[in-house]
């Protein structure tokens, strides 16, 4: 299942909301992957019947699940169990690497040592859009300018922290979504004012990737959020 605690930024009080969304297939020792179009992605694992190769896709817009014939998913091509790992690139793929073997025991030669690259199908859904100007480090609440590299219409634009994940967990994943309005343009090149988090709580500081997405309507079938490359910008 996927839990999810709610938390009221006003307050500051948090609801816990259990079995939000159950999940298709019954795993362990998988790994959660959040994705820039807001998706979160569920994958690998073991069942009751051994390796779970099928990945699931959250729309946490909806929460509801992603049907994986018009995603595209495809099934892994190795199992990923024990000790996999599994984490977002900047150029909006997911590396999958580690695992133990499916009866293995915990020494060095049972552990998966080939690596594998999911490739979204929003990564061959139309023209990906491209940062051309942006700052190097930002302060909380500061306004910001970014340029991208044409004129289309953009879902979102947001900071995603880079993840470290091990045993399945990942809590450095964050995902904060900017405000932003467009101050030139549009035209060959469109710059966009954002402005960054309001403090630490909502995004430590450090380095995060930067992510601007084209609306869905951008998209060559109208169902993809469609990411850029990242731009790595460290918020201080």
């Amino acid at each position: 299942r996927v839990d999810l605690i709610n938390l009221d930024p006003q307050t500051g009080s948090p609801v816990w909301n259990s079995n939000a969304v159950t999940m298709e297939v019954a795993r362990a020792d998988h790994n959660a992957i959040l994705l820039p179009d807001r998706t979160l992605l569920i994958i690998g694992g073991i069942g009751s019947a051994g390796p779970v190769l099928a990945s699931e896709l959250l729309d946490t817009d909806t929460l509801e699940w992603i049907d994986p014939e018009v995603h595209m998913i495809p099934a892994m091509p190795v199992p990923r169990m024990y000790h996999s790992t599994a984490i977002l690139l900047p150029d909006s793929r997911i590396l999958l690497g580690g695992g133990r073997g499916e009866n293995g025991g915990d020494v060095e030669n049972d552990t998966e040592r080939r690596l594998s690259i999911l490739k979204p199908a929003y990564l061959s859904d139309g023209d990906r859009p491209v940062i051309t100007d942006f700052p190097e480090e930002i302060t909380y609440e500061e306004s910001f300018n970014i340029t991208v590299d044409g004129s289309y219409a953009i879902d979102s634009i947001a900071l995603m922290k880079p993840g470290t994940v091990t045993h399945g967990s990942n809590m450095d994943q964050r995902y904060v979504e900017l405000s932003f309005e467009q101050v030139i343009g549009p035209g060959p090149e469109t710059e966009y004012n954002l402005t960054a988090p309001e403090n630490s709580s909502i995004a430590p500081p450090g380095y995060y990737m930067l992510f601007v997405l084209k609306d869905k309507s951008e998209s060559i079938s109208g169902e993809s959020k469609i990411p850029s490359n990242a731009v790595f910008i460290r918020l201080s």
